[in-house]
This record gives structure tokens, sequence and C-alpha cells, in this order.
């Protein structure tokens, strides 16, 4: 069931990381399955492993705790970044920020429009928009279908290195859909879907891509 993959990720993940294998069936999910960092969601077959996604759910690769609001001004070489309209929080301490590209953490905060991140290597930026979050690293898929979904099948936000590995995509509002995502691997088929691929915001990707 939907619940027994997502509690058997989670006790994976909170021992350090890991791969779940699923066997030949159709699994109809009966909410969305989030894979957590560092896991690795991996069918004994392609198509004979399948997750139906009961039109309502989808398969996620997902970090949490995004913020976007505002916008930021930071300079190559810098770890002071300056933020415009942000509302930021002690509690992001520890959480990411993707600037030009790259996720880079944050490490102190001083105010609400002042945060310090890991030394910044980029282009100068000012006025420019981003997005903060708790990312998902190296969360990871092999070797199953995915189908069924009005919205999107398969989702990717917030992320680093997500490996993708001969996973199959159909029947699909949006096959795959990408947001803010670093690094990915993807070696995917998705087709007879309303839109097969949407990326947005994806950086140093690795892609062999059917339809």
């Amino acid at each position: 069931s939907t619940q027994d993959i997502q509690e058997n990720l989670d006790i994976i993940s909170t021992a350090g990381g890991g791969t779940l294998f699923l066997q030949n069936g159709t699994y109809t999910l009966t909410s969305n399955v989030l894979i957590p960092d560092g896991v690795l969601l991996k069918g004994v077959s392609r198509d004979g492993v399948i997750l139906d996604c009961n039109t309502s759910y989808s398969v996620q690769i997902a970090g949490s705790n995004v913020y976007s609001t505002g916008t930021v001004t930071i300079n190559n070489g810098s770890t002071g970044l300056v933020g415009s309209g942000t509302t930021w929080t002690s509690a992001m301490v520890g959480r990411y920020v993707l600037l030009d590209g790259s996720w880079y953490e944050i490490t102190a905060f001083t105010d609400t429009t002042h945060i310090t991140i890991a030394t910044y290597e980029g282009t100068n930026l000012s006025g420019s928009v981003y997005v903060l979050a708790t990312v998902n690293f190296t969360g990871s898929i092999s070797t199953v279908t995915i189908q069924n979904a009005t919205a999107s099948g398969f989702v990717i936000q917030y992320s680093q290195e997500p490996h993708v590995d001969d996973i199959y995509v159909t029947s699909c509002g949006t096959g795959i859909n990408m947001d803010y995502v670093v690094f990915p691997r993807l070696l995917v088929t998705s087709n007879s879907n309303g839109v097969n691929l949407d990326m947005n915001y994806v950086f140093g990707f690795t892609l062999d891509f059917s339809d």
C-alpha cells in the first residue's frame, strides 16, 4: 500500500539512506509518495512495477520549507546575502538558497533582510529572484512505471543530484515536472501525457529522454 511504501522509505531515510525494492505489481496510490534524501525507490522490473497515481496523486523527489518572497543582492566571493522585501528567520539556518544555478547553505542569521551563506561563486546579483528551501539531496528512483495522474505524475522539486534511471511515465496531465533542481541525471521515457516534460530552473542536467 502507499502507506507501507512511505513508512519504509522514511525508515530507510532515518537509518541513513539505502534502497527500497518493490516487487512486481500495481500499487494504486492513496496519497503522494515522497522519496526522501539519500533513498532509492527501485522496482524489480520497469514494466512489472506500476505506480498508479489514481488520478489525484504523484511520486515526488522534493524538498520542503520553501520561501521565495522578495529579491536578493550579492557579489561574487561574498558570504553576505542581502534581501529586499524578505522576512527571513533564524529557523532558516541550515537550509539552502538557490543562486545562479547552485544551492548555498545558510550558515547564520542576522535579521529579516541579512543572512550569511557559504561563499558565493557566481555572477553579481542585484534585485534578483531566488528560492530558499530544505533541499532533497540524492533522492532517486529506478525501474518503475508511473501512470494515471490528472496533474503531474512524477515531480522533482528543490533537489540536488536526483538520479532517475529507466522509468516510464505515461497517461498523465504532465508526465515529469521539474522545478529548482541542480545536477539531475535522468534516463526516462515519458509519452502519451498532455505534457511529457516540464522543466523550470533546472541546472547542470544529464538527460536521455524519449518523447
